[in-house]
């Protein structure tokens, strides 16, 4: 994907029933968080949640940093990223608050080429514990790897 031209306010999104619906239906981040029930008809692919240029929008939920709303398709993935992802049918898959690289039956697989923040890895961690997965990384580095 290349960069939107909508320049997201991240805490909005809009609703869609259908993809050519125009984008009038406008909700927070925090009531996007509250609604479990919009976000299993978003998860079932029942209603979009979008930005006004109706591009697919994910939520970032977080105890670290500010929630919000980010586009879905990540365009700074590796060739590295790909390849692996290539090798799996169940691969981007919304698990909790976070995207899942791949998926195995009761397994998410984290493939990391680049940096990732200590926060970002106990967040992982714990969305995975909290979403009754196993949690696997595949990592490589060019350069030292410091795991504590």
């Amino acid at each position: 994907m290349t960069k939107c031209i909508c320049n997201n306010n991240s805490e909005y999104a809009y609703i869609l029933k259908n993809k050519n619906d125009e984008p009038i239906n406008k909700i927070t981040i925090l009531n996007y968080i509250q609604n479990k029930e919009l976000q299993n008809e978003i998860k079932t692919g029942d209603k979009y949640l979008v930005c006004k240029e109706k591009h697919d929008l994910i939520k970032y939920e977080s105890l670290i940093k500010k929630c919000h709303f980010k586009h879905k398709s990540i365009s700074l993935i590796t060739d590295w990223h790909k390849d692996w992802q290539n090798n799996f049918e169940q691969k981007e898959i919304p698990i909790g608050n976070h995207i899942a690289d791949v998926i195995v039956d009761n397994i998410i697989i984290e493939f990391q080429h680049s940096y990732i923040s200590k926060e970002d890895v106990v967040s992982r961690n714990e969305n995975s514990i909290n979403n009754n997965k196993l949690l696997y990384w595949g990592v490589t580095s060019n350069t030292k790897l410091d795991i504590s």
